[in-house]
């Protein structure tokens, strides 16, 4: 029973005090049901249904594919080189879409900028960065806040990770317990 919707009144007439219970309707059962709440007369079923128009219709949009979406922290996998695999890993944040960040990666990388702790990785190493299959990590709208949950996911991925610790700096670790 669903204790979330169950009432509790005092009757004018009598100090008896009656319960109003709030169930799923399931046919067949119900009737057994109300034959044994109906030995208890201070208790009242009402009947309601899980189909909702909320479960009918949640899923009406199409999905955004991953390359248009926006206010994300992402991870990019390094894939490494002929000779070696490297399997460490870039944490970023965007709040353009992801797409066009990734392009810019793409671009600094070929023309050999070294701007980003990723191109520095790839032009030192000669490791090749698995743009095609990044990975959104988090979603966030609060520029603030994305920047917290990238420094987090950096902390989160010390080990692996391409980042410098300057990304991590204003962070305290004990928020890494959140995540």
């Amino acid at each position: 029973m669903d204790n979330q919707h169950n009432k509790t009144t005092k009757s004018k007439t009598t100090s008896e005090t009656k319960r109003y219970h709030s169930v799923t309707y399931v046919p067949k059962f119900h009737q057994q049901l109300e034959g044994e709440i109906n030995s208890n007369q201070n208790i009242t079923l009402a009947y309601k249904s899980n189909n909702t128009l909320s479960s009918i219709f949640t899923n009406t949009k199409s999905p955004i594919d991953s390359h248009q979406q926006s206010n994300v922290v992402y991870e990019i996998t390094c894939k490494g080189s002929e000779n070696e695999g490297c399997n460490k890993v870039y944490i970023g944040t965007t709040k353009r879409p992801l797409g066009v960040r990734l392009a810019e990666h793409e671009a600094d990388i070929r023309k050999n900028k070294n701007s980003t702790a990723l191109a520095q990785h790839v032009l030192a190493s000669g490791h090749t960065a698995d743009l095609t299959n990044a990975r959104i990590v988090d979603r966030e709208k609060r520029e603030k806040t994305r920047y917290t949950l990238e420094s987090l996911r950096i902390l989160q991925k010390r080990n692996v990770t391409i980042n410098k610790k300057e990304d991590t700096d204003d962070i305290a670790a004990a928020y890494l317990l959140c995540l």
